[in-house]
């Protein structure tokens, strides 16, 4: 657990909370002066998770109920599993509206993305079998989660009304309905998983929430979004880094470079893979280039979709209906 103090009187302590998930514990913050106290993000809905929260609100002198609110960076389970128990205490829960669809199990959005990942899935080539298991991991992860609601909508590009020091800044990509929360004064940034330290953010491919149904729901352009939002990243002044995963850092400009440079890079080698293939389904690929985690679909999936999806749209291959329904994606000519 860390923490920083500035001449305010205004703190952010880092609570590092366990997940039963590969990528580790996820951070919680607390902010707090001496009129309130303000939670970013929960953690995952395990006795685990809360046990350590509350203990980290005791070394504070608090106790969950003594909560202002808590913001909520974007809707995975690993960040928003405590919402619901903390709103049950009078919590208030903040977030962009489009949230709610995420603190919802069981509800109609749950059935909404398995429709959208299945008929997704099929058409990019992904066996039946790995579908199925693909959408019983997507019904185990919201198990970890129970039933909340948004009590306090947060608009982007707008002051956040818990925490006025700060501006609520919109960061698709990781997730599309995210935020970050930016203090222009002193450059610090709470930015949930748009930006880690230790391991870089996948572009998770997500349906657009506006169709009637998730089977015809279009796919959201995550990586090329994230990218675009990286580089507005770059005109803000960044002091400190407050992430969802791994230690606070500095020099963000510089990870953001790095990680955009790495994306180049590999945008370039799936561009020799299809040219190499003649014609390829995006399962093929996936499951080719990211052959130690073959098993991960929905991550190497969204890998995988979101540089098709850009080279397709800067010109070098085609996504190619096929009479069987499938898509194959391959080099353009001429």
């Amino acid at each position: 657990m860390t923490s920083s103090t500035r001449g305010t009187l205004l703190t952010i302590r880092r609570l590092e909370l366990p997940t039963p998930f590969p990528v580790g514990p996820v951070n919680a913050y607390l902010i707090k002066d001496a009129n309130q106290a303000v939670l970013i993000d929960c953690g995952p809905g395990t006795k685990a998770a809360r046990d350590v929260l509350i203990r980290g609100l005791s070394e504070e002198g608090l106790v969950p109920e003594d909560l202002t609110a808590v913001v909520l960076t974007h809707g995975h389970v690993d960040h928003v599993g405590q919402a619901a128990w903390l709103q049950s205490l009078g919590v208030t829960v903040c977030a962009p509206p489009e949230v709610e669809t995420w603190l919802q199990p069981g509800s109609r959005w749950d059935s909404y993305r398995q429709e959208f990942f299945t008929t997704l899935y099929t058409m990019q080539g992904v066996p039946e079998d790995v579908i199925h298991h693909a959408n019983k991991d997507l019904g185990m992860l919201q198990k970890l989660n129970t039933k909340a609601t948004v009590d306090v909508t947060l608009s982007y590009n707008q002051t956040c009304p818990v925490l006025p020091m700060f501006q609520v800044l919109h960061v698709p990509g990781h997730a599309q309905h995210a935020l970050a929360l930016w203090n222009a004064e002193t450059g610090e940034i709470i930015v949930g998983d748009q930006l880690l330290p230790e391991i870089s953010s996948n572009a998770l491919v997500e349906p657009e929430l506006t169709a009637k149904t998730g089977s015809e729901a279009k796919r959201t352009l995550s990586l090329m979004q994230y990218r675009e939002n990286l580089r507005s990243l770059l005109e803000l002044e960044i002091s400190v880094v407050y992430p969802g995963h791994g230690p606070v850092f500095e020099d963000a400009h510089t990870l953001i470079r790095s990680r955009l440079a790495a994306q180049e890079k590999r945008r370039q080698q799936f561009y020799e893979r299809v040219v190499e293939s003649g014609g390829t389904s995006a399962y093929q690929l996936a499951t080719s280039y990211f052959a130690r985690h073959k098993n991960q679909t929905s991550l190497i999936m969204s890998e995988t979709l979101g540089y098709l999806d850009w080279l397709s749209a800067i010109g070098e291959i085609d996504e190619v209906n096929l009479a069987s329904g499938q898509i194959e994606w391959k080099q353009r000519r001429g």
